[in-house]
């Protein structure tokens, strides 16, 4: 696929089972592939890498928004308790 379709190896993903089976395989591409680096990793270690790549931003993004809810909840309570006071 590589020679032959022209497909850049840093684009693939070659998912294994067993840390062991994921080095050896390792070894073998690159020896293939002239020392080109192709992605052998373990499907839980791919999905590590997927879930702090992907979605990362997603999960800083909820919490920033919580964070910027909750202040503004306490300066509108903030403001409230200012609001009861003057008037007394």
């Amino acid at each position: 696929m590589v020679e032959t379709e022209g497909i850049d190896p840093s684009q693939i993903l070659a998912p294994t089972f067993s840390k062991e089976t994921a080095s050896n395989m390792r070894e073998k591409v690159e020896r293939l592939l002239q020392g080109k680096e192709v992605i052998v990793k373990t499907f839980h270690s791919f999905c590590v890498v997927l879930i702090n790549e992907r979605f990362q931003n997603f999960i800083r993004k909820i919490f920033v928004d919580n964070a910027i809810t909750n202040l503004f909840a306490g300066i509108r309570r903030k403001e409230s308790i200012d609001h009861i006071k003057n008037t007394d």
